[in-house]
């Protein structure tokens, strides 16, 4: 996968009496390991942040979360909110990944993973993953701790969207057009606003691409005290 995107350190450790069992799905594994952390990035961003939100309207097949409802109380103060996220949306990404391969195999599998912004780039960290017959379960597959690595900074993102949000916070019964315009162009970021209906509004801020693709970040206010918005 795109080694100067992302690397990683995967080593699996297979014993010798369970090798020709699980032949062949430690590589199955690295494959979903990998693809699954770089879709949950763009499905971070493409689906405004957030794992299942409660309060979402539908953008083509995307939830996009209503953040006017949900950025004081859940995001505002903790910074590890949206590492959180990506850890939900990673494992929901693997699990549909290796669903396949584990019924043929007919195994289970036992994973713990974290995720780490960091400047200039995000970790995902696993630790010890168990592979393990549902037939025998004395057969096993050990696959070490690892850490693969894309190199984006999405750490500084989140910061500018917390910025950002903090300005739609303090507007809310408009849109905040010349303070938009302002973060717009004082960060070089690509902002574009849709009214998707009669007082909801959908903002879409195009940052930097990764891995030759557009990454965005999709998030809806709503502005209940006014009818159209100018």
């Amino acid at each position: 996968l795109r080694n100067n995107i992302l690397n990683n350190g995967l080593q699996p450790i297979i014993s010798t009496s369970d090798q020709e069992y699980f032949d062949g799905f430690d590589e199955i594994f690295r494959i979903c390991y990998e693809d699954s952390f770089l879709d949950s990035v763009f499905k971070f961003g493409r689906e405004g942040g957030l794992y299942n939100p409660e309060n979402y309207s539908f953008y083509g097949v995307d939830k996009i979360p209503h953040y006017n409802l949900i950025y004081k109380l859940n995001i505002k103060d903790n910074p590890n909110y949206y590492q959180e996220q990506i850890k939900k949306i990673y494992n929901e990404e693997f699990d549909f990944c290796i669903s396949n391969s584990l019924e043929a195999y007919n195994s289970s599998i036992t994973k713990d993973v974290e995720i780490e912004f960091n400047k200039n780039n995000i970790k995902l960290i696993s630790n010890l993953v168990v592979v393990r017959s549902n037939i025998d379960r004395s057969r096993i597959l050990r696959i070490q701790e690892s850490t693969s690595t894309i190199k984006y900074d999405l750490l500084d993102i989140t910061n500018k969207l917390n910025e950002f949000f903090s300005i739609l916070s303090d507007s809310k019964d408009f849109v905040p057009l010349s303070d938009i315009l302002e973060f717009s162009d004082e960060n070089e970021i690509e902002i574009s606003i849709l009214n998707i209906n009669q007082n909801t509004v959908l903002y879409t801020l195009k940052f930097d691409d990764l891995n030759k693709k557009e990454f965005i970040f999709n998030s809806i206010w709503e502005y209940p005290n006014i009818e159209v918005l100018k």
